[in-house]
């Protein structure tokens, strides 16, 4: 996918580049071409994710020397309208939700900060692209794309896309990380009638002073905050290293978002991280597919959900229907629930209920019978609470 928006680039924006970009456009999209050709040897046995990985490091080498003979076609030579140019477009044009997209696009923005004479060096970052770096708190199982997820619903709240504005998360993650760390992260933010050549024209062109100007305002009420990221500082800075900055916010101390939410975080930390043999079971049976984070999540959200304001309920039973419906109750050899669809109750036969269940929980696709009952109850003590 990344070839082809590449080789699109020399078919229809050839004439946008100056000479210099222009060569090592067509340079490039030939560099990459070649490296697959090994790719279609028939002796080869080699899976998709063979043929993804050689095309990703097919990328540094021919972004660098794409002709090892030519050093001066480069990426570490080409003029910051050139690169963005090429950089936006194609960013723009890919699924950013993809894994490989966001791998293929920050490589090869971590190629020119690489070189030591790119005009990324001296880049005044108070025009055409505006550099926003943050100081953000977050907690356990943090992921790239937990980051890049962040970032998109910053940009959802402050309508980035329809303002016309595209943006580029660079965040500083590796495996090494621990439980309540912090970390930076670079936003880079841009006109889309600036550099994406395949934006539709448009006479009325994007206000980056207005977008960053909302961006610090609501940075500082906390109220851009995630469920499990917190934003501690902004700065606007004018070069790529941040030595000048146009601004320096400190957010508001306020955790994520919502009353209490620091402490329902802190809360399914622990139920996350304790292993379930910790827990008292229902039955005897466990499913086995079940993930735990998405369970607890939904437990905690039912959890605060109840503690809401409801009206009153009010009893719409005669007296005669009252002690009918609790004689009903008190039979033991019915059961009566819920009906899997709308909001109507069924009655059912005690024995063929668990008749039935028994088939659904011997069933060893979804179930497995749990060998041992651990009744440990959890005595962790959670801070924030």
């Amino acid at each position: 996918m990344f070839a082809t928006k590449f080789c699109n680039l020399y078919l229809q924006n050839y004439n946008d580049f100056s000479q210099e970009g222009q060569r090592w456009i067509d340079a490039v999209r030939k560099c990459l071409q070649v490296s697959l050709v090994q790719t279609l040897r028939p002796y080869l046995r080699l899976t998709c994710k063979d043929v993804k990985q050689l095309a990703f490091d097919s990328h540094t080498p021919c972004y660098v020397h794409p002709v090892p003979e030519s050093p001066s076609i480069s990426v570490c030579n080409l003029g910051a309208s050139d690169f963005f140019s090429v950089f936006w477009t194609i960013k723009s044009s890919l699924r950013m939700s993809a894994d490989s997209s966001r791998r293929t696009i920050r490589g090869m923005f971590g190629i020119l900060k690489t070189c030591p004479g790119s005009f990324l060096k001296k880049f005044n970052f108070d025009g055409t692209v505006r550099l926003l770096k943050l100081r953000l708190k977050y907690f356990r199982r943090l992921t790239m794309r937990t980051l890049n997820d962040f970032v998109n619903s910053i940009a959802k709240k402050l309508r980035w896309q329809e303002t016309g504005i595209i943006w580029f998360a660079d965040p500083e993650i590796n495996s090494t990380t621990s439980a309540s760390s912090e970390t930076y992260m670079n936003i880079y933010l841009t006109d889309r009638n600036v550099y994406d050549l395949n934006a539709d024209n448009t006479t009325v062109p994007s206000n980056l002073n207005t977008t960053v100007n909302e961006f610090k305002k609501m940075t500082k009420t906390g109220d851009l905050n995630g469920f499990s990221i917190t934003i501690l500082s902004s700065q606007g800075c004018l070069d790529a290293n941040c030595d000048k900055l146009s601004f320096n916010i400190t957010a508001r101390n306020k955790g994520v978002r919502g009353d209490g939410s620091m402490c329902l975080l802190n809360l399914m930390i622990v139920v996350v991280d304790t292993s379930p043999q910790r827990f008292r079971r229902k039955s005897g049976y466990k499913l086995k597919h079940a993930n735990n984070t998405i369970e607890n999540y939904l437990f905690a959200t039912k959890l605060e959900l109840s503690k809401l304001k409801m009206n009153k309920i009010r009893d719409n039973l005669s007296k005669k229907e009252r002690i009918a419906l609790n004689n009903l109750r008190a039979n033991k050899n019915i059961i009566i629930k819920k009906a899997d669809k709308n909001s109507s109750t069924v009655v059912l036969d005690k024995k063929l209920y668990i008749k039935q269940a028994m088939v659904i929980l011997n069933n060893n696709i979804h179930y497995e019978q749990i060998q041992e009952c651990h009744t440990e109850d959890i005595s962790e003590t959670i801070n924030g609470c």
